[in-house]
């Protein structure tokens, strides 16, 4: 039956599936009526020719996505029906419809499309024995989970042979977390099976950390034989010292021996990861010659105060021209010349030290004198200079005191490359020269050495010009 009807005057629509209409009129039950009429009027609808599905292959992976089509002719519309695949059906949708087939492999599906015209014509196309390929089973092994930034790299195996691996710091099949770098990174397996052309592939995560970073503070660039032992600090704590000389975070100069050695802080973090910092610290006994402090600062330089002292000190090489004893408890110290002058001083006295009667004399590598300053009292500072140096050659300066073990004691050094009056090269400019006087006693011949010529009526001289 196409279709129902009550009342009168009413007009309806049918589609017939052959070529005649039969019509059952069934009156009131009540009264007898003449009869009825009705105008018929038929409109031919033609069927549409729905164009095979594309594409036609019958042979698919699990999982994959296709999109299948049938030509669109306008106004009619499309109902799909699915098996073995997503979505099973769509009524009356467009001529295309994305399918994602099964992801269980080794069975059949099929594809059929049925389309409706604007007049309710009707025709379909169908794809059948469509054949889904499982696919190959994938992994990987030899990725750990967690790196440090300077691990070794690792070579990974994937199963079955003759994929390829993809990720930050894969190469080939090396991993190298440094070429990652630091963070969390997923690295791919992928295989294709040459067989059913069906592909797979394995996704493994894995975290590189950073280093930590590390440090350690206490350590001088130098120290002398005799000098106490000092406690390093290390950053982050936790970490381990190793090198001469080391106890724990103690290093003792004693133990080191002379030398130039490496000390070494190394620290592991919560994720196993190990840095270090490392510096170097040279031992020396700068109570002779082949042990002296090496001063680097040569620009306004000084020592702490009474840094330094005469205290147990031998004596070695040669006493200054003007001490009047020596050598005898001297230490010393060199520098790499940066100019052709070199100003010296030794201070005493108060916070500066407790050395008395003090000596100090500048020498080259050779043991020739190039300066020499003497005592004027017991708690004299002491200033020595030369204009003659020559840049890039090493200078010695000795330190030593009257000979009596009482006199013995520290002292401060100060270095600069810049002469003052002592020289004529560090003359003191005058630019007042109307009625000018000095502050009285501002000036000084005390220490000062000779350099230039005398003056021609001077009985003696140059001599602390």
């Amino acid at each position: 039956m196409l279709g129902s009807y009550v009342g009168e005057g009413i007009t309806f629509t049918v589609t017939s599936s052959g070529t005649c209409l039969t019509l059952n009129f069934i009156s009131d039950p009540s009264f007898n009526r003449e009869g009825w009429v009705a105008s018929i009027l038929c409109d031919f609808c033609t069927p549409p020719v729905t164009s095979p599905i594309s594409p036609s292959d019958n042979e698919v992976c699990a999982g994959e996505i296709i999109n299948y089509s049938v030509d669109d002719h306008a106004g009619s519309n499309y109902t799909w029906t699915i098996v073995n695949g997503t979505p099973t059906s769509l009524v009356d949708g467009p001529n295309n419809l994305d399918v994602t087939w099964s992801s269980t492999g080794g069975i059949t599906g099929s594809v059929k499309v049925i389309e409706t015209n604007s007049c309710g014509a009707k025709d379909s196309s169908k794809l059948t024995n469509v054949d889904i390929y499982a696919l190959p089973t994938v992994s990987f092994s030899g990725l750990g989970s967690d790196y440090c930034l300077d691990d070794s790299p690792v070579t990974l195996t994937g199963n079955p042979a003759g994929g390829t691996f993809s990720g930050p710091g894969m190469t080939g099949d090396v991993f190298d977390p440094s070429d990652a770098g630091a963070g969390t990174h997923n690295i791919t397996y992928s295989y294709t099976d040459p067989v059913t052309g069906c592909s797979n592939q394995d996704i493994q995560s894995v975290d590189v950390h950073d280093l930590p970073t590390v440090s350690f503070s206490g350590l001088d660039p130098f120290y002398d034989i005799t000098d106490s032992p000092v406690t390093l600090t290390g950053n982050p704590a936790g970490g381990t010292f190793s090198g001469p000389g080391m106890t724990g975070d103690v290093f003792d100069p004693a133990a080191a021996g002379y030398g130039l050695h490496e000390i070494v802080y190394e620290y592991t973090d919560i994720n196993g990861c190990t840095n270090s910092d490392t510096a170097y610290t040279e031992i020396r006994n700068y109570d002779v010659k082949a042990g002296a402090i090496t001063l680097s600062d040569l620009n306004n330089w000084c020592s702490n105060d009474a840094e330094y002292t005469t205290t147990g000190a031998t004596a070695d090489e040669l006493k200054g021209s003007c001490w009047n004893t020596g050598p005898n408890y001297n230490r010393w110290f060199r520098f790499q010349a940066t100019t052709t002058e070199m100003n010296v001083q030794v201070k005493i006295g108060g916070d500066e030290g407790t050395m008395r009667y003090p000596y100090v004399a500048l020498w080259d590598g050779s043991n020739t004198e190039l300066a020499c300053a003497t005592y004027s009292s017991q708690y004299s500072d002491l200033q020595i200079g030369s204009s003659s140096l020559t840049p890039g050659v090493w200078y010695y300066i000795s330190v030593d005191n009257y000979a009596s073990s009482g006199y013995q004691g520290t002292f401060t050094l100060c270095i600069t490359d810049i002469n003052d009056y002592d020289f004529k090269a560090g003359a003191i400019e005058l630019t007042d020269l109307n009625n000018w006087c000095s502050a009285d006693a501002a000036y000084t011949t005390i220490s000062a050495s000779a350099d230039e010529s005398k003056g021609t009526c001077w009985n003696t001289g140059p001599n602390y010009n």
